[in-house]
């Protein structure tokens, strides 16, 4: 007799488009994403943080909507 687990969570998976995710940085922030990279460092990571705590958002995205590299919104 074999047993067979799967390892599959059953689950609703949520997406955030990249136009909403450019609105709530837009509304939170008052700056738009593509302009992250002419801000300090610390105001950088501090809006890197937030926009990875948003469920449905992955680092590619982020990656693509601010122009920063994955590595640089992964450290932050």
């Amino acid at each position: 007799m074999k047993v067979q687990f799967c390892l599959e969570i059953p689950g609703i998976k949520v997406n955030v488009s990249d136009d909403d995710l450019r609105q709530m940085v837009r509304q939170e922030f008052g700056i738009d994403a593509v302009k992250i990279c002419n801000e300090p460092r610390e105001k950088q990571d501090a809006i890197l943080k937030e926009m990875k705590e948003v469920v449905g958002t992955n680092i590619r995205q982020i990656a693509r909507i601010t122009g920063l590299s994955s590595t640089k919104i992964w450290k932050a």
